[in-house]
């Protein structure tokens, strides 16, 4: 049995729903992240990486392709993530990059991004993919984006 066929079998079985390995793997993975990121540690960055990969090999077998999409995106955007968190001030020794919150502009520049990247990518999932929902697949497309590498607070 292959990796990919393992991690698309069933785990466990809840309330009359299969749930496959590559979806224990990445809520575990992503609650661990989650945890890592509140407690400002680094290993939130490779486990957060991790978590992607499980939800990349989900939505690809769902065949939800905006979102394993994004998921390459969260992939990439991670190991950014993970090599500028580790950069600190030799003085200092903190993050290069402060964790502050999002001002207005950016709020504003952030509903007009979510807003054009739904109906943009609703657009072309209706056009051009298989995908069984095109617009609740495209959703998270249009707002997951928001949270961009610099950290956030409200990310």
């Amino acid at each position: 049995m292959s990796i990919l066929n393992w991690l698309n079998s069933e785990a466990i079985h809840v309330v009359g729903v299969s749930v496959s390995w590559a979806e224990v793997m990445g809520d575990a993975t992503g609650l661990l992240s989650v945890w890592w990121a509140a407690k400002e540690h680094v290993w939130n960055w490779p486990v957060g990486l991790v978590n992607s990969a499980m939800f990349l090999v989900l939505f690809t077998d769902a065949r939800l392709f905006a979102n394993a999409t994004l998921q390459i995106a969260f992939i990439l955007l991670g190991i950014y993530g993970w090599w500028s968190w580790l950069r600190r001030d030799e003085g200092t020794d903190q993050l290069e990059v402060p964790i502050r919150r999002t001002n207005r502009a950016e709020w504003i520049g952030i509903i007009v991004a979510v807003v054009t990247a739904q109906i943009a990518v609703t657009t072309l999932l209706s056009l051009w993919a298989d995908s069984p929902a095109p617009f609740w697949d495209s959703l998270r497309v249009g707002a997951e984006p928001r949270r961009d590498v610099r950290p956030k607070l409200e990310s």
